[in-house]
């Protein structure tokens, strides 16, 4: 809905350094887990007499552990690695040269992958109709080649609390590209 109600805004405005940062770490922590989880179906009842270890999570124990309100469950190595790879992220938003890469890139890539994908099932929705661009019409509804044209006003939807900057005006104008 985001990209609904700001025409001309990409993906890339709407998530931030701290998104970006928190699936990297999601991945990098459940990686090995998931790879091997993928190697044991594929081997199906030789996995039972498979004597690899089961591997376990990097940065957090998802049992035996008692959630407290307010603190994480993500050991030490694991906040490093996030604040880590968050930093980065800022460095490459706060860069003008490497936002362009990195709007270039995903424009290219939603243009290439997205339409292929499809969401949900029993629709004609495709990840680039979710998460692409999406243009102001003359009618003043937006629209991205969806099943679901809705009219969109100042009051309605959800309202991202990214600012847009500088580098995102210019490349959603054309002028970065």
């Amino acid at each position: 809905m985001a990209l609904k109600v700001n025409p001309k805004a990409s993906y890339v405005d709407i998530i931030g350094p701290s998104d970006i940062a928190h699936v990297i770490a999601i991945i990098k922590n459940s990686g090995d887990m998931w790879d091997q989880d993928i190697r044991m179906k594929e081997l199906g009842g030789k996995a039972m007499v498979s004597e690899e270890k089961k591997m376990q999570l990097l940065f957090t124990q998802g049992y035996g552990q008692k959630q407290i309100k307010g603190e994480s469950l993500w050991n030490k190595e694991g906040m490093r690695f996030f604040s880590s790879a968050e930093a980065k992220w800022k460095e490459i938003y706060n860069n003008e040269e490497s936002m362009i890469v990195v709007y270039n890139k995903w424009e290219k890539w939603i243009m290439r992958n997205g339409k292929g994908m499809k969401i949900g099932d029993g629709t004609r929705k495709t990840f680039h109709t979710v998460m692409g661009t999406w243009y102001d019409n003359p009618a003043g509804t937006t629209t991205n080649n969806s099943d679901d044209e809705e009219e969109v006003g100042a009051e309605s939807g959800y309202h991202s609390d990214r600012g847009r900057t500088q580098t995102s005006i210019g490349w959603a104008k054309g002028a970065l590209r």
